[in-house]
């Protein structure tokens, strides 16, 4: 069964992440939000599942608007300002045979540079704070 619909597990860091196209991720300590949302859809359909990697998008641009911050949405998964990352998400949905779940995985940079150990991401990767300043 598992966990409940609506429980959300936050991560101080991800270490061992993962994207589109089983694509590594990692997130350095204290940079961001990175958490998954667990779904349990109210009529138990794949494509109310479906309908978490539309809002969820939607959502985070908006949030990030409403602080100032010129996001964009990238299809399917991405948040971007100015050609730079600030958040990205992942939607994994399984099935029981009798019912449907999600797991949303979201990060959002949020503090300094967010990729700060890697080189080969600082032209295409931003946070909240350095798009405030």
């Amino acid at each position: 069964d598992g966990a409940p619909h609506g429980t959300l597990v936050f991560a101080e860091e991800q270490t061992a992440g993962r994207g589109r196209k089983e694509r590594a991720w990692s997130s350095p300590p204290c940079g961001g939000l990175y958490f998954t949302l667990v779904l349990r859809p109210q009529h138990n359909t794949f494509a109310e599942c479906l309908t978490y990697n539309v809002s969820a998008p939607i959502a985070i641009a908006e949030a990030c608007q409403a602080y100032g911050v010129d996001a964009h949405i990238k299809w399917p998964n991405d948040i971007w300002v100015g050609g730079k990352k600030i958040s990205g998400m992942l939607l994994d949905i399984t099935s029981t045979g009798k019912s449907f779940s999600a797991l949303l995985g979201i990060g959002i940079n949020v503090n300094g540079l967010p990729v700060a150990a890697s080189a080969d991401l600082t032209n295409t990767a931003t946070s909240v704070e350095n798009e405030l300043h």
